[in-house]
């Protein structure tokens, strides 16, 4: 148990201190729901790679476009958003990362802020959007997590991204929205892409934000506002890197103190 591990006979150097043994138990109970997850991230990819089978030659062109991605020779933005070949490298190289990335962070939030999610006990129907969805893999994360813990709630799920092609790899019960997040455009496109949800209980930017606004450079002073009066209700998990943002968002829950990723934004509307 964990109590027997952090009373195994340490030197007094090397004994772990009281918070180090409440994260080690955090790692458990998350550790604890993280298989049966990557499992069923596998078996959505492998029923989206059966609805879109690929040819060899188009699979390996989806490696070198990923690859070119990786050395910043190419932007994804290139049509390589749009080409099957891409998609189904995707799926196989990235879904499952970054499923299990968005449900830790989840999770992490339900273990040390428990209260931020009071109010989605007992809910009937709970609303999750993402911005830069891509294929789907925080939706996806977010549709276990509340399978996980909000097992009676229907979960509607919706995403956006600036390329259609996405769209084809949802299930049919999803929702895609073929409008992408350009902070340069200004608060009018902003507040038409938040306008295309209804009302959220969750929002996700999952590796988008910092890259949309280091080309606005940085987060305009109207985002937050925009977001807060769109979805008055919502949480935002922002799963990214935040320490080179410009500001902090305001209300907001670094998920791992002293690394340099995850907020949970508050909305104005929480009392805790």
């Amino acid at each position: 148990t964990m109590e027997e591990l952090c009373n195994l006979p340490y030197d007094d150097a090397e004994r772990p201190d009281g918070n180090e043994c409440e994260e080690a138990a955090q790692r458990v109970d998350v550790d604890t729901h993280m298989p049966a997850l990557c499992a069923r991230a596998r078996d959505h990819v492998a029923a989206v790679m059966a609805r879109c089978p690929q040819q060899p030659a188009a699979l390996q062109q989806g490696r070198r476009t990923y690859r070119l991605s990786q050395t910043n020779a190419i932007s994804w933005s290139d049509a390589s958003c749009n080409d099957s070949g891409f998609h189904a490298f995707y799926l196989d190289r990235l879904f499952e990362y970054r499923a299990e990335e968005v449900a830790r962070a989840l999770m992490k939030l339900r273990l040390d802020h428990p209260a931020v999610l009071h109010g989605w006990d007992g809910r009937a129907v709970l609303r999750v959007g993402s911005i830069g969805c891509g294929p789907g893999c925080d939706l996806f994360a977010a549709r276990e997590f509340c399978h996980t813990f909000y097992g009676d709630s229907d979960v509607i799920l919706t995403g956006a991204d600036y390329a259609p092609g996405w769209g084809n790899l949802f299930p049919p019960e999803w929702q895609f929205i073929p409008h992408g997040l350009d902070l340069r455009a200004g608060p009018a496109a902003l507040a038409a892409l938040l306008g295309r949800f209804a009302d959220l209980d969750l929002l996700l930017f999952s590796h988008i934000l910092f890259d949309v606004a280091r080309d606005a450079g940085g987060l305009p002073d109207y985002f937050w506002p925009a977001v807060h009066s769109a979805h008055p209700h919502a949480l935002v998990l922002c799963v990214e890197r935040i320490a080179r943002w410009p500001t902090r968002p305001p209300r907001a829950i670094q998920l791992w103190p002293g690394r340099d990723k995850d907020l949970v934004v508050l909305p104005p509307s929480l009392a805790l």
